[in-house]
C-alpha cells in the first residue's frame, strides 16, 4: 500500500462540500468492507439523496449480526467528521483531516486514503468509502 502524507496545503471549502456531493451521488451498495478482527459491515446506499450534502450524507450499514447502523459524514473546518449511529445513540466519532497533495489530489493520511479531486471514478469512491468504514469502526 502506498503511503498517503499528509496534505501540503488545506482543503479550500468549496472542494470539502465537492467531496460530499460525490459521496452522496455514488449512492454505494458495498457488501463485506472488512473491519477488524473478522467483522465486516455492508453499506447499503445513500439515505440522504434528496438532502443538500453540505447538510450531511448519511449511508445506511448493515452489521454482519444484521443490525442496521447510520454512516454519518460531513466536512467541518478541513475535516471529515465521520460519526456511526445505531438505536438513536452515536456509537463512535472521528474527525480525519482533509488537505491537497502536491498532485492536487484530495487527502485524509489519518485513513491512508486520497482521492481525485475532480470527478474522481466510481471505483475511487469506493475504495475512500471502505476505508472510511474502516477507519471508524475498527479497533
Amino acid at each position: 500500500m502506498h503511503s498517503v502524507r499528509h496534505p501540503t496545503r488545506p482543503l479550500e471549502p468549496a472542494l470539502a462540500r465537492g467531496l460530499l456531493r460525490v459521496l452522496r451521488d455514488a449512492n454505494l451498495s458495498v457488501r463485506d468492507v472488512a473491519v477488524d478482527g473478522g467483522r465486516s459491515v455492508s453499506l447499503v446506499g445513500c439515505r440522504s439523496l434528496d438532502a443538500p450534502a453540505e447538510q450531511g450524507v448519511r449511508y445506511g450499514l448493515l452489521t454482519d449480526e444484521g443490525e442496521e447502523w447510520v454512516l454519518e459524514l460531513a466536512c467541518a473546518e478541513g475535516e471529515l467528521v465521520i460519526a456511526v449511529h445505531a438505536g438513536g445513540e452515536t456509537r463512535r466519532r472521528i474527525a480525519v483531516e482533509l488537505g491537497r497533495d502536491d498532485a492536487g489530489r484530495i487527502t485524509a493520511p489519518r485513513l491512508a486514503a486520497r482521492i481525485a479531486a475532480e470527478r474522481p471514478d466510481r471505483r475511487a469512491v469506493e475504495h475512500l468509502l471502505r476505508r472510511v468504514v474502516r477507519g471508524v469502526l475498527a479497533g
